[in-house]
């Protein structure tokens, strides 16, 4: 795979919706244990949703990052993955400064996203992009999440 035939393309609000069942589907080839239907659901409650997704030359979407406004210039990025055949070539990075860039773009003022604790090539992935931690909340019997927080202002 050369990363010159890959296309990204941004999916707005209505876009996203379009696109629902092929992002809960990649979502689930991508994250461990991730419900499709959780994902199906949210979309109809979220503010704003865009994602943006890589494409292989033969159009089948391989990697995403979705997100969405959380208040008002607050984004806040919500879930991404990469196909494992995939994986270790930098597109989750790629995918993040695209989202950023579009983020800023679109009036966003910061960037606000979590982890799992125990998720670290996240967790340093986004450090390396700026993000610093403002906290930690706990969900019952769950592995704690991360939270944190880019500013986006220049």
């Amino acid at each position: 795979m050369r990363l010159d035939e890959l296309h990204l393309k941004v999916l707005d609000e209505e876009s996203v919706h379009d696109y629902a069942e092929e992002l809960a589907d990649i979502s689930n080839a991508t994250l461990y244990q991730f419900d499709r239907a959780r994902l199906l659901d949210a979309l109809g409650h979220l503010q704003k949703p865009s994602a943006h997704v890589f494409r292989n030359a033969d159009g089948h979407a391989i990697a995403f990052k979705l997100g969405y406004q959380k208040e008002h210039g607050l984004f806040y990025s919500w879930l991404g993955g990469v196909l494992p055949a995939y994986r270790r070539k930098g597109l989750a990075h790629q995918l993040m400064q695209h989202q950023h860039e579009w983020a800023s773009d679109e009036g966003y003022n910061a960037v606000e996203t979590k982890a799992r604790a125990t998720n670290n090539p996240m967790i340093i992935l986004n450090l390396k992009n700026g993000f610093q931690i403002r906290g930690v909340e706990f969900e019952g019997n769950n592995p704690a999440m991360v939270v944190m927080h880019k500013n986006l202002l220049k």
